[in-house]
């Protein structure tokens, strides 16, 4: 690695830990990368980087949200 491949990875893993702490949205980390959305997100997914991290608590509460939601047609 030369040193602006350092550089990149330093900025890439400075990005992705703003992003993780929620400081930034996924738009804003994108446009620090200097890439599009759709491509920061591509790359949380190469990298193994999760986009949504929700406790088990909050899984818990959206599943039992969506169980509670009336169903179109269904009465």
């Amino acid at each position: 690695m030369d040193k602006d491949d350092v550089n990149r990875e330093v900025s890439k893993w400075l990005v992705f830990s703003l992003f993780r702490g929620d400081r930034i949205s996924s738009g804003k980390a994108a446009s620090l990368l200097s890439i599009t959305r759709r491509e920061f997100l591509e790359l949380l997914h190469r990298e193994g980087v999760a986009y949504l991290d929700f406790s088990e608590e909050e899984m818990e509460a959206e599943a039992a949200s969506v169980r509670d939601l009336p169903l179109p047609g269904v009465d």
